[in-house]
């Protein structure tokens, strides 16, 4: 099943789950082979109860399954990047994207994934942005200059569009800590990215 459960309770009133018996203490979504019709995306979140207080707890799903994701790229530090897209693509497609419904855009640098994630999620088309890049500290500010513009750039907009606009840049103080992120010894960003998309897509 999509959420694994570790003590149970009766649903409050008027509260519905989709596992098929006991519920959940706490949603710990992992990924999972139940398919999801392209018809109920976004609207494919199970709904539990809190083992404390009885209050409906809304988890997304895990399944990619009909889903259309965009992925935006900063090309500078491509070494690294390059490898966050890889990560984030084959966990796209291991749990359920269609490689047809993904579709993948570089910008130069981090400073412009903002701009191109809102114009990408104001398109209409997508259910969720992935935004993927590296920024390395130098022996300048501009390091911070930047960092503040992909953040900022990348929340502004999700909350401009209401399509989720997932934030899957590095930001390190050496090569070595990125190297790590994207494959390494770390993990990669970039499939986390991926598995954070697809759960938030469907909320």
């Amino acid at each position: 099943g999509a959420v694994r459960a570790t003590a149970h309770r009766r649903p409050a009133a008027g509260v519905t789950s989709r596992a098929h018996t006991a519920l959940p203490l706490r949603c710990r979504p992992h990924f999972s082979s139940r398919v999801v019709g392209p018809a109920q995306s976004r609207r494919n979140a199970v709904s539990v109860t809190a083992s404390a207080t009885d209050v409906p707890t809304i988890c997304g799903d895990v399944s990619g399954s009909g889903l259309k994701v965009a992925i935006v790229t900063a090309r500078f530090n491509s070494l690294v990047t390059k490898a966050l897209l890889e990560g984030c693509v084959e966990t796209l497609l291991a749990n359920g994207v269609a490689s047809d419904d993904v579709v993948s855009t570089w910008v130069p640098g981090a400073f412009e994934l903002g701009v191109v994630a809102k114009n990408v999620a104001a398109s209409g088309k997508f259910d969720a942005v992935i935004c993927l890049g590296a920024i390395i500290r130098g022996d300048t500010s501009h390091y911070d200059a930047v960092v503040g513009a992909a953040t900022s750039g990348v929340q502004s907009a999700g909350a401009a569009t209401g399509v989720p606009c997932i934030f899957g840049v590095l930001t390190t103080d050496n090569m070595d800590q990125a190297l790590n992120r994207c494959g390494g010894k770390a993990g990669n960003i970039g499939s986390n990215s991926a598995a954070t998309a697809i759960e938030t897509a469907s909320l």
